[in-house]
């Protein structure tokens, strides 16, 4: 009797078992991603009651648990990425997005990226980005031709975001090295797409900027108990507004703020600090602290309290249109003022008064 049922034992346990794999290898993964197939966690691990499909990196749904309905499982699956925190910080933010598409998402770019596969990152482009490199200037080239070896290894070992980091509700990831957005439009999931890209080759400059700003802002953040530091939206422009052919640098700080403070680094109603690099080096840009008061005009370094400003052409020639409180021109500061200025190594010259805008902000 003892060996009749361990044969059935072992028999059950075998029937299961190739139950398993059959199931796990025909299910095609791509036709129910939603019901019965999860993706392995940041280690490759995939949750218990699931079984690795090797040829599509992906966790299948087991024999036992198949039986589970569908929104049990995506509600099973949606625990193990994203906190109940996470979906918490979504609900309050108008449920805009769904948590879980940002961390796939995510992981689909570090995929990508881990495989430097260029042609299927540019994939997730729509259009060109907001800021990185144009669509033309990758054309023939190789990963590593754009992306340097540490901009690589930093975006993969940063964690996929489950939430936005500012106001502008965009995910990054490695600290802003890389921005997408993920979106529902009218109750459906739009698809996610990179809109930003920071860092690559010819960007070094960009990147170190990025750097010094995590590295001393984190401290001052949770110093003041606001919790960790964040950027909004990508706080560095490189453009030539000194119409010498060489990019010049751009810091907009109102891309700041502590997770727990949205107002901890903003300016008042004169608007934000502006700093502008004319023909920037490298070694300047190292030697430079976000700490720093004011300009430095011997590194060419220029700073200017303004609400915004624009590029824009002054007789046939690259300027800069500035925004600034009314107070600048004698109306109020609903109104404002702006101002025409020429950008050289000299520093920043009126080429316009300060007039009075013809409709208020």
């Amino acid at each position: 009797m003892r060996k009749l049922t361990a044969t059935l034992c072992l028999t059950i346990v075998m029937l299961l078992g190739s139950v398993g794999l059959s199931w796990g290898n025909n299910q095609n993964p791509n036709t129910d991603t939603e019901t019965f197939v999860v993706s392995p966690d940041q280690d490759g691990n995939c949750p218990k009651g699931t079984l690795h499909h090797m040829d599509n990196d992906t966790c299948i749904i087991d024999p036992i648990r198949k039986m589970m309905s569908g929104q049990k499982w995506k509600a099973y699956q949606s625990q193990k990425n994203c906190s109940n925190k996470d979906r918490e910080y979504a609900k309050f933010l108008g449920n805009h997005y769904d948590p879980e598409d940002a961390y796939e998402f995510g992981r689909k770019i570090k995929k990508l990226v881990k495989e430097k596969n260029l042609e299927g990152l540019f994939t997730l482009v729509e259009g060109e980005l907001i800021s990185g490199p144009r669509k033309r200037f990758i054309k023939g080239k190789k990963f590593s031709d754009i992306f340097p070896e540490n901009w690589t290894n930093k975006l993969l070992t940063s964690g996929s975001p489950c939430s936005p980091g500012g106001l502008e509700r965009r995910f990054m990831l490695g600290n802003g090295l890389l921005w997408f957005d993920c979106y529902r439009q009218n109750g459906r999931t739009v698809p996610c797409k990179i809109t930003g890209i920071n860092g690559a080759i010819g960007e070094e400059m960009s990147l170190t900027i990025i750097d010094k700003l995590f590295q001393e802002r984190t401290k001052i953040c949770e110093k003041a108990g606001y919790g960790e530091y964040l950027l909004t939206d990508n706080p560095v422009k490189l453009v030539d507004i000194s119409n010498d052919g060489i990019k010049d640098l751009i810091i907009d700080t109102s891309k700041q703020r502590c997770k727990k403070s949205y107002s901890f680094f903003a300016g008042g109603t004169g608007g934000n600090d502006f700093i502008f690099f004319i023909n920037p080096t490298i070694n300047i840009v190292k030697s430079w602290s976000p700490s720093q008061f004011g300009g430095n005009y011997k590194d060419r370094i220029f700073t200017m309290l303004i609400r915004r400003y624009e590029v824009v052409k002054w007789k046939g020639k690259n300027a800069l249109k500035i925004h600034s409180h009314g107070i600048n021109c004698g109306v109020d500061g609903a109104t404002g003022c702006y101002s025409i200025l020429s950008a050289s190594e000299e520093g920043l010259k009126i080429l316009k008064n300060p007039t009075p805008r013809s409709e208020k902000y």
